[in-house]
């Protein structure tokens, strides 16, 4: 009732109002679609399974009841505005059409618009979340609004409720910078039933209000610059791909913005970008010239690997997109049948573009990218390139792509000028690397920067098998023997020293302790070095 009572002013429902309920009574949406009906003495349609799942059954139902309260998610509201189109757009009795449940991509409404123009229906965008009863803001849409923000813009909370953007400390962030979501008020609940340990971790005192409690969302915001909030996704939308952190939603919008796109979605898999598009009725999408098209406006490691192109995307049982449904790709399929290699050189190639990417056989003038490589696979094909005597740079197979293109400017091992590294090259002083000019620049103590990364190894390895190879790896590579001396004097403070190969044994490196129980390192009290013990363990 508290949620009713905090949105009435804003709809002015009534008892002349047709509402359908479509959502499953196992999702928080159909509460709002039931009582909002019921409370105010509105009718309500049952829709059954079949019709929700029928996109134009579904819009002639609309039309049939003379539905004037539309409760939707984006990806079903897609789907149905295509129907719409389809049908010519014939007239509607409906009132409102509020957005909620996940994202809401502006770029879509622009087509409705530019059909429908700005009578009515009004669309809302609602942000909500089942623990704070269903919806937390409101945000009435327009032509020039959908126009202009990229973001999916929830507005501002309902009155009753209050919504801050938090870092990691529980700090208030500034506009623009990106937080958490917390909501408080009368609509947040009062934990799961039964389970204290997740009810403290998600409730938690309220920064401004004493006594009162605030609901941790997991949902990613920021303020702009009207003071209204954008909704950026969940927590874990954000996936990490060989080492970058990629908001997928980004994705999916560069893809959405492509000729003939209706709809998109983006998963990772196996250490890959993954998109998936949905072509407008009668348009045909090239996965190959989209993702041309993509990489012009991402950076490379955000452009996906494949594009799959399918008839729909599959939606869960509350109308929200079904991450977990979508197919597995099948880079093979992206392979071209073409002429064979011509030449020595193409033939290595294009054996060596199969043997990276994993497939039993590439056309010559296929891309390296479209089949599902990426900027690791490319220096992987570069360095065994070099080792077949082919002579290639990883800017040449991001420019040229294909194995034909690649052959044309392709050196040989038997033009190449080897040139012998000097005595002692690579040891003593040295200007410092980018990370570790990042690292001076931030101030601080630099000690506690360290990296880590947990390897399995055979059951049979021992303390001095493993020592030798550490020895090893230590002398090979000059720059793990590389040391940072911290003094009061700011010029001596930002210079790197290699030691001698030798003079960095592995004994002081490796240590061997139980489970969960590691000896601390001694911290020296002017110097840090690279090489620390913190980064290699024997557990």
């Amino acid at each position: 009732m508290t949620l009713l009572a905090n949105t009435r002013a804003l709809f002015g429902f009534g008892s002349g109002d047709v509402w359908t309920m479509f959502h499953s009574e196992a999702f928080d949406f159909s509460v709002w679609e039931m009582w909002g009906a019921l409370a105010h003495g509105g009718r309500l349609v049952l829709v059954d399974y079949f019709t929700a799942r029928s996109p134009e059954a579904f819009l002639e139902l609309l039309r049939h009841e003379r539905v004037t309260v539309l409760n939707q998610t984006p990806t079903a509201f897609y789907q149905l505005a295509e129907a719409d189109r389809l049908a010519g757009g014939a007239a509607l009795s409906l009132r409102y059409v509020i957005f909620g449940g996940e994202a809401l991509d502006f770029g879509q409404l622009t087509r409705w618009y530019a059909r429908r123009g700005t009578s009515s229906p009004d669309l809302v965008n609602m942000y909500g979340i089942t623990e704070t009863t269903v919806h937390v803001s409101h945000l009435p849409l327009d032509r020039v609004l959908v126009r202009q923000r990229s973001a999916s813009v929830i507005g501002r909370a309902l009155p009753g409720l209050r919504v801050y953007v938090l870092d990691q400390r529980l700090h208030p962030v500034p506009p623009g910078v990106v937080g958490e979501l917390y909501v408080s008020g009368d609509q947040v609940s009062r934990g799961y039933l039964g389970r204290f340990g997740l009810t403290s971790a998600r409730f938690i005192p309220d920064l401004a209000v004493s006594g009162a409690r605030m609901y941790r969302s997991g949902d990613l915001g920021r303020w702009n610059d009207s003071g209204q909030l954008e909704y950026l996704g969940r927590n874990d939308l954000q996936v990490q791909v060989k080492g970058y952190r990629i908001e997928l939603g980004e994705v999916e919008a560069a893809l959405l913005s492509g000729v003939g796109v209706s709809q998109s979605a983006v998963v990772a898999r196996r250490d890959r970008l993954v998109g998936y598009v949905v072509p407008e009725s009668g348009a045909t999408i090239s996965p190959a010239a989209l993702l041309e098209y993509v990489s012009q406006r991402l950076a490379p490691h955000m452009v996906p690997a494949v594009v799959t192109v399918l008839e729909g995307l599959p939606l869960t049982v509350n109308g929200k997109l079904d991450r977990n449904a979508l197919p597995e790709p099948d880079f093979g399929r992206q392979a071209t049948v073409s002429r064979g290699p011509a030449s020595a050189t193409e033939n290595i190639l294009a054996s060596l573009f199969a043997e990276v990417l994993g497939l039993e056989e590439v056309g010559v003038d296929d891309s390296f990218f479209t089949l599902g490589g990426d900027s690791i696979m490319s220096i992987q094909l570069v360095t065994r390139a070099r080792s077949a005597g082919v002579l290639i740079t990883p800017r040449e197979v991001f420019e040229r792509k294909t194995v034909a293109a690649l052959s044309e400017t392709a050196g040989t091992a038997g033009n190449r000028v080897v040139v012998d590294e000097l005595p002692g090259g690579g040891v003593g002083e040295i200007e410092l690397t980018p990370i570790v000019e990042w690292m001076l620049d931030r101030g601080g103590d630099f000690r506690r920067y360290s990296q880590s990364v947990l390897l399995s190894v055979p059951a049979t390895l021992d303390e001095v098998t493993l020592t030798l190879a550490m020895q090893a790896v230590l002398d090979h590579h000059d720059i793990l023997r590389a040391g940072i001396r911290a003094t009061h004097h700011p010029e001596s403070a930002r210079r790197m020293d290699v030691a001698p190969v030798g003079t960095v044994r592995a004994e002081t490196v490796v240590r061997h302790g139980s489970l969960g129980v590691l000896p601390r390192r001694r911290s020296r009290q002017n110097s840090t070095q690279l090489w620390g013990g913190s980064t290699r363990r024997q557990v």
